[in-house]
């Protein structure tokens, strides 16, 4: 199967202004303004700290009837060729019987798997325990796809292992390159995936970039499609 965020991406060309313009007075890069939102949103933490909270856990029962009163509203209007993606709530397993097939047809899982939020257990933080981890991520995904199909919504290679930082450049891309073609290849158990994101301008982030991880080798979107 073919990764959802797929090989063809490429930035789209930008037309062409008939006039060139001087930018805006004030006008601010998107960078700028999400480091201006998010000191305004520390600004209120600090100031008001019992107006700020976490959002509570919604429990499943509350999701549940949401998700039906979903399906029931919108499969007439969109038909019955249409997927329908819920979120698995961290919970994959649990919607092949609160779901059952025979009655909500077409309905796509999304889940979202992370090396970084997954590591627990971990002592070694080496290639193996990374391959051993994700392999229990691939039967997961596999047997769920049985009943719905899956889709891995949200992904990424960024990990916290500490063997990075004696990493050479051939070392870091094989590292990375390993864990990539290991988690396509888990998530080709269902429908794909996508990675998240697709732009990552911050260096320190760039295992979050697709476009990085392609750029530097660590991410073949070939890898699981045959195509090679």
């Amino acid at each position: 199967m073919r990764e959802v965020a797929g090989p063809r991406l490429r930035e789209e060309p930008q037309a062409r202004p008939r006039e060139a313009a001087a930018p805006a007075a004030g006008l601010l890069g998107t960078g700028q303004r999400l480091r201006r939102a998010r000191g305004a949103v520390r600004l209120e933490f600090n100031r008001y700290p019992d107006r700020v909270a976490r959002s509570a856990h919604i429990p499943r029962e509350i999701l549940l009837a949401f998700y039906k009163d979903d399906y029931r509203r919108l499969r007439p209007l969109v038909g019955p060729d249409v997927a329908l993606v819920f979120h698995d709530q961290f919970e994959l397993e649990a919607w092949n019987e609160l779901l059952p097939t025979e009655r909500y047809d077409n309905v796509v899982i999304d889940t979202h798997q992370y090396l970084n939020f997954s590591e627990w257990g971990f002592e070694r933080y080496d290639l193996d325990e990374y391959l051993a981890r994700l392999g229990e991520f691939s039967e997961r995904v596999r047997d769920a796809a049985r009943y719905h199909p899956v889709m891995v919504g949200e992904w990424s290679i960024a990990n916290h292992s500490p063997l990075k930082k004696s990493f050479g450049e051939r070392d870091r891309r094989l590292f990375n390159r390993a864990l990539a073609d290991a988690q396509i290849e888990a998530w080709d158990q269902g429908i794909g995936g996508c990675y998240w994101s697709y732009r990552v301008d911050d260096p320190r982030r760039s295992e979050w970039s697709l476009r990085t991880c392609v750029a530097k080798g660590w991410v073949d979107m070939h890898c699981g499609t045959g195509d090679r």
